[in-house]
């Protein structure tokens, strides 16, 4: 449907798909991996794809604010500005789609789909590369 990602369009079966389901809270739940030194206060760049879900207007990195920590795992609200109005939005510091190094993805423009097209063209060239060394 209009407005939807990628990952929102595949069905799996989980009789025969098993392996693609994780048991209730078994990511969601669990301590950072990345970002484990972070504290309220510190700026961080955010992607809100699932508030970007109802309002597209929010696609795309911004930067953030964490303003609370999950005592009981690697989850953060992030404060966030979209046309001078505050947002907050709460994800895990280990997804990597909705969250990134302060200044590394804000004020690109990009959305996620724009990211995975620009590494599919950088893996490419970087096949090219290595074939063309072997010659």
């Amino acid at each position: 449907y209009d407005g939807s990602y990628l990952f929102q369009c595949i069905w799996s079966n989980p009789e025969t798909e098993l392996y693609k389901f994780a048991g209730a809270g078994a990511i969601s739940a669990r301590p950072a991996h990345r970002f484990t030194a972070i504290k309220v206060g510190d700026n961080i760049d955010v992607n809100p794809i699932y508030e970007s879900l109802s309002n597209k207007e929010h696609r795309g990195w911004k930067e953030g604010e964490i303003k609370e920590l999950d005592k009981n795992s690697g989850q953060v609200k992030v404060k966030y500005q979209y046309n001078d109005q505050a947002y907050e939005y709460w994800t895990h510091l280990d997804n990597d789609e909705e969250i990134a190094a302060f200044e590394s993805m804000a004020g690109s423009g990009k959305t996620i789909s724009d990211l995975l097209d620009d590494d599919i063209k950088d893996k490419k060239d970087r096949q090219i590369d290595i074939g063309n060394e072997w010659e």
